[in-house]
């Protein structure tokens, strides 16, 4: 696990993301019809049109029919690229993986029905098309989706790939021996049938929103089929070593605790995407950012991922050329309602008042405030970003009153509020110990000072702080007043509802529970009841305005700092790669991906 920040527990395939142009179109013909025909508009959540460029500089060729899959290559594979992380390989099945270099692999590794992308839309992959409502393949009531497979698929030992292999897929994942780490919306899947050899039906319990996330995926039968489900997780060639994967790129050869080099997967096909145009592709983990810069710099790798805030002096340092994009995340003070004199809304919206957000995304991020500066729980990139949403600037006057109302009128000989009690507004922030959130910590000590708040701050190393209740982690177990974190989602925004539904509340019996803050809201609830309950987007986004709203303007549960950023460094001979927004992928298109001057 990241424990530099914190990550939301999602299914693998859609911690990926691709950019896309995309266009939406209604239209009527132009000639006259005896009854008239409407194209219907797809889901804003979908895209319709993804054109890279190939080797050589020129745009893909457009392979095949509608509906259009790629089947022929249009260049041969050539180049060794190498993609650094400061985090090791741990795995780099879809069952296990848990860390970002991980899911970095398993998407050069693993197809999908369906990918995210840099505009958080989806795109057809192992499937014809992305399946919907308006085109039929989700049901009215929203509880059955068919999925409908490219009839050339392969497994990379030349083994067809069918349906079959999406119920083993699923059968495998569902079963509690195998103890997989990505369950998640899957467990609302009640069954996963093949219809034929080219269509999978999937039946969830109730309609859900974020359907698309949790689409089953393939495993090969033919070849994890004879190994004891309990036997998975610890099983060499599952977990490094596949013969059979779906992905642009196979596995050529593992170094344990090192690094994973791939080969070109001769039999891949794609919905969406045109390759493999890499010859060599090798992922090496380097225990720390600071060794695979010296690596970076040295030209020994193609690109440097997953560094973050704290990482940008040295990365700066060693390389101009270094790439800070929007993720759909966000830097964030949060407030624990357990606590007595934070459960009361005007002295949160006091200390956020007292925040100079500019001077603390500054401070970690350089350069200008606009565009780094955030207003919500999520970020501008996002499909369900509020847009009426707007970051406040320090109101110190303002801040006093709100505590002068809430009862803290009074001050002692060192400034500091008193409540009614007599006793001094005090709180401690807990926060990890890297350089970046120490410095804004300090920032953030210095405001709340000047309206007569003392906040001490505990700064810890990452696993102490992140660590599930059962481990005794302090935020999971409430050990905190006010807390400096980040949360990074994916494509689908649903990932909002497990850090703040009162479900989330971390436990004894719920020990993997990420609602931190304790936030127990009926009308927050509400919101989130409904952006999860229904399919159609529209009608999901109306409900996320209102989650976004209530989180941020009305409730003030959390302060947002700044948007999250998606920190790499790429050689100049890299191309195709395009940086998505879902922060926890780089690869979406990595079948794209090849060198040249």
């Amino acid at each position: 696990m990241d424990i530099r920040q914190h990550r939301g527990g999602l299914p693998w395939q859609f911690l990926a993301s691709l950019l896309i142009a995309a266009t939406m179109l209604a239209a009527c013909n132009s000639a006259p019809h005896t009854s008239s025909s409407v194209v219907k508009t797809p889901p804003a959540n979908v895209g319709s049109a993804y054109a890279p460029i190939c080797p050589g500089g020129t745009a893909c060729a457009k392979l095949g029919t509608a509906p259009a899959y790629h089947a022929g290559k249009s260049a041969v594979p050539s180049g060794a690229a190498v993609v650094g992380d400061w985090e090791v390989p741990d795995t780099v099945s879809p069952l296990f993986a848990d860390q970002h270099i991980d899911f970095t692999l398993i998407r050069a590794l693993y197809g999908a029905c369906v990918v995210a992308g840099a505009d958080l839309k989806w795109l057809p992959d192992e499937c014809t098309e992305v399946p919907t409502q308006v085109n039929g393949d989700v049901s009215a009531d929203g509880t059955i989706v068919k999925l409908k497979l490219l009839p050339t698929l392969q497994w990379s030992d030349g083994k067809p790939l069918t349906a079959a292999d999406f119920v083993f897929g699923w059968q495998t994942l569902k079963n509690p021996k195998v103890a997989a780490v990505n369950i998640g919306g899957y467990t609302l899947i009640t069954a996963v049938a093949a219809l034929d050899p080219q269509t999978v039906q999937v039946t969830f319990k109730v309609p859900f929103g974020p359907y698309l996330t949790y689409l089953p995926y393939a495993l090969p039968q033919h070849e994890f089929g004879s190994i004891a489900p309990e036997q998975l997780s610890s099983n060499a060639e599952v977990n490094f070593t596949p013969k059979a994967t779906s992905g642009p790129y196979a596995v050529s050869s593992y170094a344990l605790n090192r690094s994973l080099a791939l080969k070109p997967n001769t039999h891949y096909v794609s919905a969406s995407f045109y390759g493999p145009f890499l010859k060599s592709l090798t992922f090496r983990g380097y225990g720390t950012p600071g060794a695979m810069l010296a690596d970076f710099s040295a030209g020994k790798v193609t690109l440097a991922q997953d560094f973050q805030p704290a990482d940008l002096g040295a990365v700066r340092a060693a390389n101009a050329g270094v790439k800070l994009s929007p993720a759909v995340g966000y830097e964030h003070v949060l407030y624990n309602q357990a606590n007595k004199a934070l459960a009361n809304v005007a002295v949160r919206q006091a200390l956020g008042l007292a925040i100079d957000r500019c001077a603390i995304a500054q401070k970690s991020l350089g350069g200008a405030c606009s565009g780094t500066v955030a207003a919500s729980i999520t970020a501008p990139a996002a499909l369900d970003f509020d847009k009426t949403l707007v970051a406040t600037t320090p109101d110190l006057t303002k801040a006093a009153t709100l505590l002068a109302g809430a009862g803290f009128t009074k001050k002692n000989a060192a400034g500091i509020r008193l409540g009614t009690d007599g006793k001094p507004l005090h709180f401690t922030l807990v926060t990890t110990n890297d350089s970046a959130r120490v410095a804004e910590a300090a920032l953030l000590v210095a405001a709340w000072k000047g309206i007569g708040v003392d906040v001490a701050v505990a700064a810890q190393p990452g696993q102490k702080v992140f660590t599930d209740f059962t481990g005794g982690g302090l935020l999971a177990t409430g050990q905190f007043d006010i807390a400096l974190l980040a949360f990074v989602g994916s494509a689908d925004p649903d990932f909002t509802y497990d850090i703040y539904h009162s479900s989330a509340i971390p436990s004894k019996t719920n020990p993997a529970g990420t609602n931190y803050g304790h936030i127990n809201d009926p009308k927050l609830d509400a919101a989130l009841q409904t952006e999860r309950g229904v399919v159609d987007f529209a009608t999901r986004v109306t409900a996320l305005h209102t989650v976004q709203q209530r989180i941020v303007a009305q409730q003030c549960y959390v302060t947002p700092l700044y948007v999250w950023p998606i920190i790499t460094l790429a050689a100049p001979a890299l191309h195709g790669m395009v940086v998505g927004a879902t922060g926890d992928t780089l690869d979406w298109n990595i079948a794209d991906w090849w060198l040249g001057a």
